[in-house]
């Protein structure tokens, strides 16, 4: 794999953060779960998508 940039750990950390709300927190707190792990989900998919990009410009 690449190099992994600032932009792709903070993406990442808040990807983490996000899953661990919905999963962990949420559901103690007795709020909604979908938001924060359909969150999270999608900013891994921007990261995947952009760490992608960033692979086949490479080559």
């Amino acid at each position: 794999m690449g190099k992994w940039t600032t932009g792709d750990v903070v993406i990442a950390i808040c990807a983490v953060i996000c899953i661990v709300l919905g999963v962990v927190v949420a559901p103690i707190a007795s709020g909604s779960v979908w938001i924060p792990l359909l969150l999270g989900f999608a900013l891994v998919a921007m990261l995947v998508q952009t760490r992608r990009q960033r692979l086949r410009r490479g080559r």
